[in-house]
């Protein structure tokens, strides 16, 4: 301790401050702030897993922080390096004090956009945007601490707002339009959609810059957000999860109608009932709907609680009802096409006349 000009007693204290904030930091955040955590999950508040996860080590550094301020003003009696530390570990804690800030915002934001009914649109986007405000009111506050005036910095960016913005034009539009989808409330992350375009899927994000389907090929499609805010967009999850499943069918002209009904309904009734979360308010529904070249096109309505599940559903439902009708005599028939011709003259008849 002596070659860095400090006291070996001094050092031994300063070390203490230390170590004493870093054991205290554990212990409050061990006892006091998991507990108190760890009682308002018990208590019902689905927030805890989020609000620990941020605040994880929070009371460690702070604490530590603390006993190195204590040990440094205790080894230095000089004025000038005492205004250097104050300086120092402001600065130090206004930067650990933004960085937990936007932790716990963002911690928040996700557990609240989590609990409301309808679920809001809770994706990166929204967390990545209440941690830059998080940020940039503690980077305003570190200025005004280091005696650095904002107004000529906010001057420059106004003036210079106009030149990014024009050369960011299509970020910016994708950004905004990302904003909007979230306010707008078209379709939330978990939600399965269907854009004009042909694109497919449950939404995985959406971000600053795109919105992520991912199929059901368990592939990822990244869509501009000014595109997905412009287009015509199918929600399949609003404003209820349940769906109707249409299977076409088309059975001989010669077939019992009654009879293919009502094996058909019965087929329809055996299969929903094996899929889990079945409501019990919805029943399948048989139509005939036209009369074909083959045959007489029937169509089969199934009720599904989630979209997801129609290829499923559907998989099981061809296979029974094929099997079923072959046992029953109700002919499926192939595409045919009778053709009458007219006999022609020979060419002997035609040279005579």
């Amino acid at each position: 301790m002596e070659l860095l000009g400090i006291d070996t007693h001094d050092g031994i204290v300063a070390l203490g401050f230390l170590f004493g904030g870093w054991m205290l930091g554990w212990i409050l955040e061990t006892i006091l702030l998991r507990q108190t955590l760890h009682l308002l999950g018990t208590r019902g508040w689905a927030g805890e897993p989020h609000l620990r996860s941020a605040t994880r080590g929070s009371m460690v550094w702070g604490f530590t922080l603390a006993g190195l301020y204590l040990a440094a003003r205790y080894v230095t009696e000089d004025s000038a390096w005492i205004l250097r530390v104050n300086l120092s570990f402001k600065v130090l804690f206004i930067c650990f004090a933004s960085l937990y800030f936007s932790r716990c915002l963002s911690a928040l934001i996700r557990y609240y956009t989590e609990i409301q009914t309808p679920g809001f649109p809770s994706s990166s986007i929204l967390v990545n945007v209440a941690r830059i405000i998080a940020l940039s009111i503690g980077f305003i506050i570190l200025l005004n601490a280091l005696g650095i005036s904002i107004t000529p910095i906010l001057t420059a960016l106004g003036v210079g707002g106009l030149a990014v913005a024009l050369a960011l034009q299509d970020t910016l539009s994708n950004l905004f339009a990302g904003l909007q989808i979230l306010a707008s409330r078209k379709f939330s992350v978990g939600d399965i959609i269907k854009l004009e375009t042909g694109e497919e899927g449950m939404v995985e994000d959406i971000t600053w810059r795109n919105t992520s389907l991912r199929t059901f090929r368990n592939t990822l499609i990244l869509i501009p957000n000014a595109k997905v805010a412009s287009a015509i967009v199918t929600n399949y999850d609003k404003p209820t999860t349940d769906f109707l499943v249409s299977v076409d069918c088309l059975i001989g002209y010669d077939s019992d109608l009654e009879l293919a009904e009502k094996l058909a309904l019965k087929t329809a009734t055996s299969v929903i009932h094996e899929f889990p979360e079945y409501n019990p308010a919805s029943e399948p529904s048989v139509n005939y709907i036209e009369f074909k070249e083959s045959g007489i096109a029937m169509r089969i309505f199934l009720p599904v609680v989630q979209f997801r599940q129609q290829p499923a559903l559907k998989h099981i439902f061809i296979k029974r009802l094929h099997t079923c009708f072959k046992e029953n005599g109700i002919e499926i028939p192939l595409p045919k096409r009778i053709v009458f011709t007219a006999e022609m003259p020979s060419p002997t008849a035609l040279e005579s006349a």
